[in-house]
């Protein structure tokens, strides 16, 4: 048996919804999940930061090497950057 939770206000519903800011909503607790879904709130698209882009960059570029999938842009990079077109192990 399940006891009532007290109501929330939508800051304090954030506060705990910042708490869990890592996970997707899937992965939320229940109880979050319920309201969310109970309520009307607008939450906001975190943008990358510039340490989450330089990673992704950085994997794509790794992705491409190892499977032989090497863009112009690879190529341009190599000739005129002097960036290695071969994984450091």
């Amino acid at each position: 048996m399940s006891k009532m939770m007290p109501y929330m206000t939508d800051e304090e519903l954030n506060s705990y919804l910042n708490e869990f800011s890592e996970l997707g909503f899937d992965d939320l607790p229940s109880w979050l999940q319920t309201e969310l879904k109970a309520r009307q709130l607008v939450v906001t698209k975190r943008e990358p930061t510039e340490l989450e882009m330089w990673e992704t960059n950085s994997d794509a570029r790794e992705h491409r090497i190892m499977n032989k999938e090497l863009t112009q842009q690879d190529y341009v990079d190599k000739y005129r950057k002097g960036k290695s077109l071969t994984l450091i192990t």
